[in-house]
C-alpha cells in the first residue's frame, strides 16, 4: 500500500510539473507481473551502471510493465529488460571520459540482449528476464 501510494504521488507530481491539467490521467493499478508466463521479475534491480551497455536493443519511455513485456515478446533480440518504478533513477559512470549519466523516470524501460549484469536499485527499478524454454 505504501509503495503504491508513493508511486502514485510521484507520477502525479511529475504530471503536475510537466503537463497542463488537461493531460492528467487517472493512475491505474497494474496486475502482478508474476502471472505472466514467459518472464521472471527480478525486484529492485537495473543494469549495473558500470556495465558495457553495448547490448542495448532499445529504450522506450513512460510505459507500463505490461506494455514492456508486450514489446519484449515481439522482439526476438530481447533477453531481459528493466523498467523504472521510482520517480527518477540516475546511473552514473565516472570511470570513463567524458563521464556518462543515464537518467530514467517512472516507466522508462531499457531492453537488452545477452545476459544481465544487475545492479541494486531498491525502490527504483525492476528487472525482467526471459524464461528459457
Amino acid at each position: 500500500m505504501k509503495r503504491t501510494l508513493f508511486t502514485a504521488l510521484c507520477v502525479l507530481s511529475t504530471a503536475l510539473c510537466c503537463a497542463d491539467s488537461t493531460d492528467l490521467d487517472i493512475i491505474e493499478e497494474h496486475a502482478p507481473i508474476q502471472e505472466l508466463s514467459t518472464w521472471d521479475r527480478v525486484p529492485s534491480v537495473a543494469e549495473y551502471k558500470l556495465a558495457d551497455w553495448d547490448n542495448v536493443v532499445m529504450r522506450v519511455n513512460g510505459i507500463t510493465p505490461e506494455k514492456a513485456i508486450e514489446i519484449a515478446e515481439t522482439n526476438p533480440d530481447v533477453d531481459y529488460f528493466f523498467i523504472t518504478t521510482g520517480y527518477q533513477m540516475v546511473l552514473e559512470n565516472r570511470e570513463v571520459y567524458p563521464e556518462i549519466y543515464r537518467i530514467f523516470h517512472y516507466g522508462d524501460t531499457v531492453f537488452f540482449s545477452g545476459e544481465p549484469w544487475w545492479g541494486s536499485a531498491p525502490g527504483l527499478a525492476d528487472g525482467y528476464i526471459k524464461i528459457s524454454e
